[in-house]
C-alpha cells in the first residue's frame, strides 16, 4: 500500500512545479493556494538532499505552514513532526508555527524534494535583532579590498562589507601538555585522542586585516541591495580550526580534482580535501588528490561543516 503522506505529497509537488513553470519561483512571488482542503499535518521528510541555511522571512502562509525567505529561492514547509523553537539567550524554547512572522531571522533545517521546495525538520527562530541576519553561509574568500573593508567569496556575487560593529573572530584549540601550553592542529588530535582531557578551545577576536584571500570563512549578514551584504560575524573556519572530528572507511564514489572534492558509496558527506591534507598509499607513501579513483578503498578523517560538507584532514588508501 502507498503510504498516505507519499500521495499527497506527490499531489502537491505536482502543483507546485506546474505553478513555477507557469510564475517562476522566488521569495516575493509565494506559491498560490492548492487546495482548500489540504492537509499539512500529514506531510513527512521523505528521503532527499539535505538543506541547511540562514535567512529572514519574506512571507508566510499559516494554513499550508510555508514560509518563503530574502534572498533565498527556496518555499519552505514545516512537516508533522517538525521541531519549530525559538532561540533565546541560548536556549530553544518550543513555540507554534504561528510565532512565526515577516522579518523574523529562522535556521532552517530539512530536505529538498524539488527545486525551490524544502520540507523542514527543524526550524529555529531568533528572539530579538540580537544574533539575527538575513544570510548566513559558509565559502571560502576570493577577492580583498582592505582600502574599502569588503571581500567576495566564491559561491555568491554580492560584495560583502564590514563596519566597526563587524565581529571577526575564530576558534583556537590549547592543550596543558608537560612542556607548557600549546595550540595548533597537533594539540587539537592529541586533545580528540584524549577524549577531550587537558584541553579546550578560546575564541580570538580578529581584525579585517587577519582576512586573507582563501580563507573560509562563515558569515552572518544583513541585505544592504541586491548586490551588497553588510557582515554582522565572520568566522575564520579554516581546515586548520578545530571541529568536531569524524573517521570512517568507505569507497570512493567520485573524485572531482577541480573542485578538490570527493563523495562516498555509504556516506551522505560531500568531501573538501584540505590545501594541507595528509594524502597516502597502500605502503604510506604520499599522494595527491590525482592518485585516487572511483573504487578505492580509503580511511578519512576529517571535520564536519555546516550542511553536509566535511574538510578532509586525512585520507589513505586501504585494503579493503
Amino acid at each position: 500500500m502507498t503510504p498516505r503522506w507519499t500521495t499527497l505529497a506527490g499531489r502537491l509537488l505536482v502543483g507546485v512545479c506546474m505553478s513555477l513553470a507557469i510564475s517562476g519561483c522566488s521569495s516575493d512571488q509565494p506559491l498560490a493556494p492548492l487546495s482548500n482542503n489540504l492537509d499539512i499535518s500529514n506531510y513527512a521528510a521523505p528521503p532527499g538532499g539535505p538543506v541547511q541555511f540562514a535567512a529572514r522571512v519574506a512571507t508566510t502562509d499559516q494554513y499550508r505552514q510555508m514560509l518563503t525567505f530574502v534572498g533565498q529561492p527556496d518555499t519552505v514547509v514545516a512537516a508533522q513532526n517538525c521541531q519549530i523553537v525559538r532561540l533565546n539567550n541560548g536556549q530553544d524554547t518550543p513555540i507554534p508555527f504561528s510565532e512565526i512572522h515577516p522579518g523574523d531571522s529562522v535556521d532552517v533545517n530539512g530536505t529538498r524534494q524539488q527545486s525551490c521546495y524544502v520540507i523542514a525538520s527543524r526550524l529555529q527562530l531568533c528572539q530579538d535583532d540580537t544574533g539575527c541576519y538575513d544570510v548566513a553561509f559558509s565559502d571560502t574568500i576570493l577577492t580583498i579590498d582592505y582600502a574599502n573593508n569588503s571581500f567576495t567569496v566564491k559561491g555568491r556575487t554580492e560584495v560583502i562589507i564590514v563596519d566597526s560593529n563587524t565581529v571577526i573572530w575564530k576558534q583556537i584549540f590549547f592543550f596543558r601538555g608537560p612542556n607548557g601550553l600549546g595550540d595548533g592542529t597537533e594539540e587539537r588530535d592529541r586533545y580528540q585522542s584524549e577524549g577531550g582531557k587537558n584541553g579546550g578551545r578560546r575564541d580570538t577576536t580578529l581584525a579585517f586585516s587577519d582576512l586573507a584571500v582563501g580563507d573560509v570563512v562563515e558569515v552572518e549578514a544583513n541585505i544592504v541591495s541586491p548586490d551588497t551584504l553588510l557582515a554582522l560575524s565572520i568566522k575564520i573556519a579554516n581546515c586548520g580550526q578545530w571541529r568536531p572530528f569524524l573517521e570512517f572507511r568507505s569507497y570512493l564514489a567520485s573524485v572531482d580534482l577541480a573542485a578538490k572534492t570527493v563523495t562516498f558509496t555509504d556516506q551522505t558527506w560531500i568531501g573538501w580535501v584540505c590545501e594541507d591534507a595528509e594524502l597516502t598509499g597502500l605502503l604510506d607513501e604520499t599522494l595527491t588528490l590525482a592518485d585516487f579513483a572511483v573504487g578505492d578503498y580509503v580511511s578519512v578523517k576529517g571535520f564536519a561543516t555546516t550542511g553536509d560538507t566535511l574538510k578532509i584532514r586525512q585520507m589513505s588508501k586501504e585494503t579493503p
